[in-house]
C-alpha cells in the first residue's frame, strides 16, 4: 500500500494506480512470484549478453579473416607475379638466342612445370 502511495505522489504511473488502485495491491501481494521475475531476468540478460557476444565474435571473425584474406591473396600474388617475370625473362631470352618458338614453350613447360596449353597462353602474353 505504501508503495503505491509513494508511486502516486512522486508521478510514477499515478493515473493508472489512482483508477485500479485495489487491483494493483491485489496482484503485487497474491499474483507477484519473485523467483519467476528473477528467473525470467536472468533469461532476458542471457539472451542480451549471447546477441551482443554473438556480434562482437562475428566483427572480431571478419576482421580476422579479412587480414587472413589480405595475406594469402599477397603471397598468392607475389608468387604470381615472380613466376610471369620469370616467363617473360625466358621467353625474352629465348627469342634474344634466336631458339624457336616451339622450343621455348617446351623450355617453359619444363621449366615450371606446367602444360603445353598454359605454356601457349605465356608465349602468347610476351612473345614478340
Amino acid at each position: 500500500e505504501r508503495a503505491i502511495t509513494e508511486c502516486i505522489r512522486e508521478g510514477v504511473l499515478s493515473e493508472f494506480l489512482s483508477t485500479y488502485r485495489a487491483e494493483a495491491r491485489k496482484v503485487s501481494i497474491y499474483e507477484y512470484d519473485e523467483e519467476k521475475h528473477m528467473r525470467q531476468e536472468r533469461e532476458q540478460n542471457w539472451e542480451d549478453g549471447h546477441a551482443e557476444g554473438l556480434a562482437e565474435g562475428r566483427e572480431e571473425g571478419h576482421a580476422e579473416g579479412r587480414e587472413e584474406g589480405l595475406a594469402e591473396g599477397r603471397a598468392e600474388g607475389l608468387v604470381e607475379g615472380r613466376a610471369e617475370g620469370y616467363a617473360e625473362a625466358l621467353i625474352e631470352t629465348c627469342q634474344d638466342l634466336g631458339v624457336p618458338r616451339e622450343e621455348t614453350a617446351e623450355r617453359i613447360c619444363k621449366k615450371f612445370s606446367i602444360s603445353q596449353e598454359e605454356a601457349e597462353k605465356n608465349l602468347e602474353k610476351y612473345w614478340k
